[in-house]
């Protein structure tokens, strides 16, 4: 989340609409989420939080005056890209993962489980 940082970060609301609900408290900026689903034409995102403050899952606007309020963190990708579902970097699969694009959804469903496997792991 890079938007927001003068009110203290984004607006969640319980659905994707913007005369939804909001949820209480906001989405820090820095915080670091996983979309879960992404509607570019009405700019809005439903997300889980990985870290930072604010409400565990919701939607937010990723836009706003034509500024990004939310950027994909290339290196995020990338590493959960290449990660095996034990979490050690597979070399072949790290090298496919430099040939081939990214699927959002999936890397959003590898990112999701690489939370859950970290937690599990305490």
């Amino acid at each position: 989340v890079v938007g927001g940082a003068a009110k203290g970060g984004l607006v969640v609301r319980e659905r994707k609409e913007t005369s939804s609900s909001e949820l209480p408290g906001r989405l820090s900026t820095g915080a670091l989420v996983v979309a879960l689903e992404h509607d570019e034409q009405a700019e809005r995102m439903l997300y889980a939080k990985v870290s930072g403050e604010g409400p565990e899952i919701g939607w937010v606007s990723t836009k706003f005056r034509g500024k990004e309020l939310l950027v994909l963190d290339e290196d995020l990708s990338t590493q959960a890209d290449a990660t095996s579902s034990d979490g050690v970097v597979e070399e072949e699969e790290a090298a496919s993962s430099v040939e081939e694009p990214i699927d959002g959804a999936e890397l959003a469903m590898q990112l999701y489980c690489l939370r859950f496997a970290e937690a599990g792991a305490e």
